[in-house]
């Protein structure tokens, strides 16, 4: 890996990530209101509109739980339609008791990053670090047990 890159890659998730951008262990009834949970932080953050947020449940009910991409863990996001992402930005929502996406495999979701991306490029860097972060099997402790500070140092310190 490029010595540019890891110098990147050690600023570019805490550019997109806050304090106010992380709830942990909150109570949801279903996958619909923990989308909506993920998404009103980036809303609060002035990352994004609260269209942003339906066009999020909006292409969930169109196309199913496609963005359930690993056991228990879901990254949630939608275009950009009509200029609702204001920049770059990411939440992380722990539930407290998983709830059902419909996916064949990998329900039920205790572990949702929202991802909210002004254009088709911009996120890519920030999906590699997050990507390697996934990658190792005791982040995902620090994703499913750790204190508020653990997981703001796993995804801001990678």
């Amino acid at each position: 890996m490029s010595e540019t890159f890891k110098n990147n890659k050690k600023s570019n998730l805490s550019k997109v990530i806050s304090k106010d951008c992380i709830l942990l262990d909150v109570e949801v009834s279903d996958a619909e209101e923990a989308l909506n949970l993920g998404c009103e932080m980036l809303v609060k953050n002035g990352a994004v509109t609260r269209e942003y947020c339906k066009l999020i449940i909006d292409s969930f009910h169109k196309n199913g739980p496609y963005f359930v991409i690993a056991p228990h863990f879901a990254l949630s996001h939608a275009r950009n339609e009509g200029n609702c992402v204001n920049r770059l930005a990411i939440s992380f929502l722990r539930l407290s008791k998983p709830v059902y996406f419909g996916h064949p495999d990998n329900d039920p979701v205790n572990l949702i990053i929202t991802l909210a991306t002004p254009d088709d490029r911009s996120h890519i860097g920030t999906m590699a670090e997050l990507s390697e972060i996934l990658m190792n099997e005791k982040n995902w402790d620090i994703l499913a047990r750790g204190t508020l500070e653990d997981v703001l140092n796993l995804l801001t310190n990678n």
